[in-house]
């Protein structure tokens, strides 16, 4: 009896166990899928995905949630694979002789014909890869290259749907002491440390000059321009101390912050608000990201067309054998 599941990963697809069991109980594994009734061999998917488990999960034996999103990112690209192929040569399309001869040399170039002899049927093997990822690219390149150039309109409107990125955000100019602790050193180095950064925290208030205690103390390459780190953009000096920085009002000195490399002392010189930016100057650059993303909404489009209406039957005996 046939047992008919549904896929994680959102792919849609029926898994349909077409591999029957023998009389001794053992079941076949003849192939990996089918597409509109065309069964793919097994060993066509076999030795990616295996792969594919060696690069992923070298480090050990991974969570059953991983391996299962995992497989369905594989099944999703063979599938998409084999569907791309045929609406390539539907398209008419074709790789030169030329191209599969010269990948050919590039990819063998470093192996012996020992290794090569090793494989069964290799050279035609990988001549056929070969030919399977070019004819993916030329569809791509045919889907892509067929979007037409959006109106200014479009370009407009997509600019004012997304302000965000075309948005200057704030930027601090911040100066830092760095006392460094060396990755070696103990509890106690740290807690020395960071009394000594209170300490010269409390000069700096009673108006000790910033830039001069840097070049006497700091350890951070910016102690020659005075702790002068120039304007930073949020998030550029991470975690506890772009907090701090954060919270500061121009002319403000910091509390000490642990750092990976000891402990830090800022001050905040001065602070630019964020602005957005008019649309005659992010044009041409709006225009681009919309060009981008309708090429790639193209792309998934003809990707997520061709998914439907096919029959696709996934074998899940066969993604079970190859774990």
């Amino acid at each position: 009896m046939l047992a008919r599941l549904i896929f994680v990963g959102g792919l849609g697809l029926a898994l349909l166990s077409a591999a029957y069991a023998e009389e001794g109980g053992a079941e076949i594994v003849t192939y990996f899928a089918k597409i509109d009734g065309v069964e793919i061999p097994a060993e066509v998917f076999f030795g990616r995905l295996r792969v594919g488990y060696r690069e992923k999960f070298y480090h050990g034996t991974p969570p059953k949630e991983e391996v299962e999103k995992f497989q369905a990112d594989m099944v999703e690209e063979a599938v998409n694979e084999v569907l791309l192929v045929a609406e390539a040569r539907r398209r008419g399309l074709k790789v030169l002789p030329d191209y599969i001869d010269g990948e050919y040399q590039n990819r063998t170039a470093d192996m012996s014909q020992e290794d090569i002899d090793a494989v069964d049927d290799f050279p035609a093997r990988l001549r056929s890869r070969i030919e399977t990822s070019r004819l993916v690219e030329l569809v791509e390149q045919d889907v892509v290259n067929s979007v037409p150039e959006p109106s200014d309109a479009q370009v407009l409107s997509y600019y004012k749907k997304n302000l965000e990125l075309f948005t200057t955000p704030s930027r601090d100019r911040v100066q830092m002491i760095l006392l460094g602790v060396p990755a070696y050193a103990g509890q106690e180095v740290w807690s020395e440390t960071t009394e000594r950064a209170a300490a010269l925290a409390a000069d700096l208030r009673g108006g000790a000059d910033f830039s001069e205690m840097a070049m006497i103390h700091s350890s951070d390459s910016s102690a020659a321009n005075g702790g002068d780190m120039g304007f930073l953009h949020k998030g550029m000096l991470g975690g506890s101390a772009d907090q701090m920085v954060g919270l500061m009002s121009p002319g403000d000195i910091s509390e000490p912050v642990l750092l990976l490399e000891g402990v830090g002392i800022f001050k905040l010189i001065e602070r630019s608000e964020s602005a957005l930016n008019d649309f005659s100057v992010v044009k041409d650059r709006a225009k681009s990201l919309l060009v981008r993303e309708l090429k790639e909404v193209a792309w998934v489009d003809l990707k997520t067309k061709l998914n439907s209406a096919a029959d696709v039957v996934i074998n899940p005996v066969f993604l079970s054998a190859v774990k």
